[in-house]
């Protein structure tokens, strides 16, 4: 009797147990391999703001990848970004969105790099595209933290554009924390030369495959220097370009890179085609004689680069001083 009871039960618990598996990896899917994110959903949600393309944004056949904004230390998404690629790319066509980095990104780097995680899932699943992601600062460190332990976040975006990126730190972090005021706050001490974050974030430095890896740099560059011994720009497997290799005589300075002419044309350069930016490509006679972006008033550029700054200063002044966190278990030294 039990045996027939059994036998009659297998085909339901068979389909329970199919169900149940398609359930759960429907949910892997959705929340992707990796650590798991310890930012609450409310949070993520609240730090992503997206600005869809006007209908007068021209249209191509095969549409545009959606854009992911990522800021530097000191300032907020808006400072950031708006005047210049907040409203330059969706007049393009490019969806963009732009994600807020806890407390003006001066908190620790590894738990910033969730928010872009969250981010770049969002993106992926609302427009079913691989995204782009554009950097300044700061922003560059979070994106591959996100790339290199998320493995998901690597096959989900095309292209990643790094403008001024402290990829091996700044000389600026160390003095900030030698001084030992109260401004050297969890993302200066990680964005020190010889910060535990950055040793591992650089450990076997490689870029995924399929990404598109494009880092921008500048010699007169206040912030991020490329003096040796620390090249910090520098990513190897990307394209590393020196604007003043486009433009000899142009002057770009670290907060310059949000609005100049000469980045602008280099960073929709690796957007519009495949693989990375390819210096062969862009027009510099157009790009050389432009002071600001296309659509960026002088107004807008003067406000960037004066307030942007003045925010910086302040927050990064003001901030509490504390010791680099601890690596997170996934990246520690093994």
């Amino acid at each position: 009797m039990t045996r027939s009871i059994t036998r009659r039960w297998l085909p339901v618990l068979a389909v329970i147990g199919i169900v149940l598996g398609l359930a759960a990896c429907s949910s892997a899917t959705l929340d992707g391999p990796g650590p798991a994110l310890r930012i609450t959903q409310s949070d993520l949600d609240q730090a992503l703001r997206c600005i869809t393309p006007s209908a007068a944004a021209p249209a191509t056949p095969s549409g545009r990848n959606p854009v992911l904004l990522i800021h530097g230390t000191g300032i907020t998404a808006s400072e950031s970004w708006d005047g210049n690629y907040a409203s330059t790319l969706p007049a393009l066509g490019y969806a963009t969105c732009t994600v807020q980095l806890p407390n003006r990104a001066l908190d620790d780097i590894q738990l910033a790099a969730e928010y872009v995680v969250a981010a770049v899932r969002q993106l992926r699943r609302d427009h079913g595209r691989r995204v782009n992601l554009l950097t300044h600062s700061q922003g560059a460190l979070e994106a591959r933290w996100a790339l290199k332990y998320w493995p998901d976040i690597a096959g989900a975006v095309d292209d990643f554009v790094s403008m001024a990126g402290s990829n091996h730190g700044t000389p600026t972090a160390d003095v900030i924390c030698l001084q030992t005021i109260a401004a050297c706050t969890p993302a200066i001490q990680q964005q020190r030369p010889n910060a535990n974050l950055l040793a591992a974030l650089n450990a076997n430095e490689s870029v995924p495959a399929g990404v598109s890896y494009t880092s921008l740099y500048s010699l007169t560059d206040e912030i991020v220097t490329t003096l040796p011994p620390n090249y910090s720009p520098a990513v190897n497997g990307a394209t590393n370009l020196l604007i003043q290799s486009l433009c000899p005589a142009r002057l770009v300075t670290h907060l310059q890179f949000l609005t100049s002419g000469a980045v602008y044309y280099a960073v929709l350069d690796a957007f519009e085609h495949d693989g990375p930016a390819d210096p062969a490509r862009i027009d510099t006679a157009t790009a050389c004689l432009s002071l600001s972006a296309p659509g960026v008033q002088l107004n807008d550029y003067l406000a960037a680069n004066g307030t942007s700054y003045l925010a910086a200063l302040l927050s990064v002044a003001t901030g509490r001083g504390a010791e680099e966190p601890p690596l997170q278990a996934y990246a520690a030294p093994r």
